[in-house]
């Protein structure tokens, strides 16, 4: 299977960049790998086109709310690919109830979830890491078809956005056991991403876990210079 990887713009990029950033990376996308982009919610119908990449989102909701986006309208835009959970959204807006909902919202419209999973710096500390991520993970797929497809992400919520990652080895074990414990419970294979800090510097390093089905980048990703390097480091 082709890796996954993912491009999560959050709210860096604005207006002004957008048109140079697709105009720049359009035609540079590897057909060997499967390329979403995610670009803030507000600028994805500028995204959407005839391109060898695969569209995404940060977010969605399953209740309609002012300011908030539903499965219906992303499929209307041709999003293929949800982020629910990211870490960014767990630490600053505690969102950890409506992951489950967001899942079935993406699995009602044909659109494949990104669960991300995760420990905090204090959990490590404690020793915490698998028994969180296996609560995270059981909470996410509560009366869930895990058939469908279903990505999950490890991302440990003190690397996003830290500069830090997680030891090679650490990496492995924890992607290895959220394969595993899937599979245990319902006896199905799922792909698992990295994400967290990742960039042009430390991707090599990286992709030498067998694992890691792909990747989400963050901030590196809104620099068309570094997008265009993360895809030619990666085997």
């Amino acid at each position: 299977m082709k890796k996954l990887l993912v491009f999560n713009h959050k709210t860096y990029l604005d207006y002004e960049n957008i048109k140079e950033y697709i105009d720049i990376v359009k035609d540079k996308i590897r057909t060997d790998m499967e390329v979403v982009i995610c670009p803030n919610v507000a600028f994805i119908p500028f995204f959407r086109g005839k391109y060898d990449f695969k569209l995404g989102s940060g977010n969605v909701s399953s209740i309609p709310i002012t300011g908030e986006v539903n499965g219906s309208i992303l499929k209307s835009l041709g999003v293929s690919y949800v982020l629910i959970g990211h870490s960014d959204r767990k630490k600053y807006l505690s969102e950890k109830e409506t992951i489950n909902s967001k899942v079935k919202e993406c699995l009602k419209y044909n659109i494949k979830p990104i669960i991300c999973v995760g420990e905090t710096l204090e959990e490590r500390g404690l020793k915490k890491t698998q028994d969180v991520i296996i609560k995270q993970i059981r909470e996410a797929l509560r009366g869930v078809d895990v058939n469908q497809d279903i990505i999950f992400a490890y991302e440990p919520v003190w690397a996003v956005g830290s500069g830090m990652t997680p030891p090679i080895e650490g990496i492995k074990e924890v992607v290895n056991m959220i394969k595993n414990s899937i599979y245990r419970a319902h006896n199905v294979n799922i792909r698992v991403l990295y994400g967290g800090s990742i960039n042009e510097n430390n991707i090599t390093k990286l992709n030498n876990i067998s694992e890691i089905d792909g990747y989400i980048i963050g901030k590196a990703s809104t620099s068309y210079d570094k997008t265009l390097k993360i895809m030619e480091l990666i085997d």
